[in-house]
């Protein structure tokens, strides 16, 4: 179970960074978007995604008991293709519902996956392992920014965030085990 949490943990690492540096770009370059508009833009286009993030995870709180992994599963399945419709879409429109759909998902993640976490570490070594979770998603962070940055600008802004988009894929194989273990036991 803990080998399949600290996989998640790196690959949504991984995949994070580069989303996160290339959806301005994606907004500024695929739209034209100018400078100073995008500021404006951009900044709505968070405060919006925020709201929805409280709204959704209000939602799950109220609805989802005990089934965290198969919610992550699914929203994990849906952020992927979320994340390659954004990346590829040509109309403005859709590509910031795909934002915030995004956006909304990928917030979900974490406090479920928390959840999960404090329910299988024992309370003597949680804090150790806690860190190692947070070392493991920074280095991910690290790791794939760079890698996911490469990759864009070797191909497009939107071969990267589909990279990004790609690079969450195992995640789902590393859920539905969680899922079968959690049920097991």
């Amino acid at each position: 179970m803990l080998v399949s949490i600290s996989a998640v943990t790196l690959l949504w690492g991984l995949a994070s960074e580069g989303f996160d540096r290339l959806y301005g770009a994606h907004f500024i370059t695929n739209f034209d978007l100018s400078e100073d508009e995008s500021i404006y833009w951009l900044g709505a286009f968070y405060a919006i995604a925020f709201i929805l993030n409280i709204g959704v995870l209000h939602f799950v709180e109220k609805n989802v008991k005990g089934r965290y992994a198969d919610v992550l599963l699914l929203t994990n399945a849906v952020l992927t293709g979320t994340m390659l419709i954004f990346a590829w879409t040509g109309h403005f429109w859709l590509a910031v519902a795909m934002y915030w759909v995004t956006s909304a998902l990928r917030n979900v993640n974490y406090p479920l996956m928390s959840i999960i976490t404090n329910e299988q570490i024992e309370s003597k070594g949680r804090a150790t392992t806690l860190s190692m979770f947070g070392q493991l998603d920074a280095f991910g962070q690290i790791v794939g920014g760079p890698l996911v940055g490469l990759f864009a600008l070797y191909t497009t802004i939107a071969g990267g965030i589909s990279a990004s988009a790609f690079l969450i894929l195992p995640v789902l194989y590393f859920f539905w085990r969680i899922k079968t273990k959690m049920v097991q036991s």
